[in-house]
């Protein structure tokens, strides 16, 4: 009976284990879908010339590599700590920038790092690392 109780404590332990991995996966990919969505949205508005803009999606994309760093930090990856610090700076740079030369030439920096970070950490459709 005790043997029992323990081995479903133990499953139990396991299967959270397993939940919360999956969340972490789930939240790192909506970061990552999200990085996409934002650096288009930049894009658009360098195009349009509109600074504002330009500045709010930049902030949000660094927000959101804030939490890519801490995300890392927790499974104590320090290169894709600094891959999502240098995408978090670079992204401070774009919200920064006057005119749209400046601009590009940020957010050339943060599609730079994300490049990098996924040669080592993605494998397709698939993070590896986590």
């Amino acid at each position: 009976m005790r043997k029992g109780i323990i081995l479903l404590g133990l499953f139990g332990f396991c299967a959270s284990m397993l939940s919360a991995q999956d969340q972490d996966e789930a939240k790192y990919s909506e970061w990552m879908k999200a990085t996409q969505q934002e650096v288009v949205s930049i894009k658009g508005a360098i195009a349009a010339k509109d600074d504002a803009k330009v500045k709010a999606e930049a902030d949000k994309l660094a927000g959101i590599y804030e939490q890519v760093a801490s995300f890392w930090k927790e499974k104590g990856k320090d290169d894709a700590v600094k891959f999502a610090e240098a995408t978090r700076a670079s992204a401070k740079a774009v919200s920064d920038a006057n005119g749209a030369d400046a601009q590009t030439a940020a957010l050339t920096q943060v599609t730079q790092t994300c490049h990098a970070c996924h040669v080592v950490y993605r494998n397709g459709t698939h993070f590896k690392g986590l």
